[in-house]
């Protein structure tokens, strides 16, 4: 009775290690989607980076005030609410300054940040 059960256990591990995933699947009958008669495009986005530092902001490599990205931030949330901005603070960085760019995102309703330090 003992050989028998290791012939079995030796068939059956030669049988899961020797078995192909295409084997499974071909057997399979699945209903696939038709594809999309036209294809579908992403719309470009355009990554906002701000880094606030002890002197300011900085939008994109250009140094801008607070009003001043106050109304980039207005113009950009008409168009596009979710928007990706990246948010870099360094290590001088003013915690005003940081809390007055959160605000100003929360005022215009846009909540896709992302927020390190250098």
């Amino acid at each position: 009775m003992t050989p028998m059960i290791d012939v079995v256990f030796l068939l059956l591990i030669f049988f899961i290690v020797t078995l192909q995933q295409q084997d499974i699947f071909a057997g399979l009958i699945a209903f696939r989607p038709s594809p999309a008669k036209t294809p579908r495009t992403l719309p470009e986005i355009e990554l906002l980076t701000i880094t606030v530092y002890q002197g300011g902001f900085m939008v994109n490599g250009m140094l801008v005030d607070l009003d001043t990205l106050d109304r980039r931030l207005a113009v950009i949330a008409k168009s596009n609410r979710s928007a990706p901005i990246v948010i870099k603070c360094t290590n001088n960085s003013l915690h005003q300054n940081f809390i007055q760019l959160l605000d100003i995102c929360k005022k215009n309703k846009m909540d896709n940040l992302s927020v390190f330090s250098l």
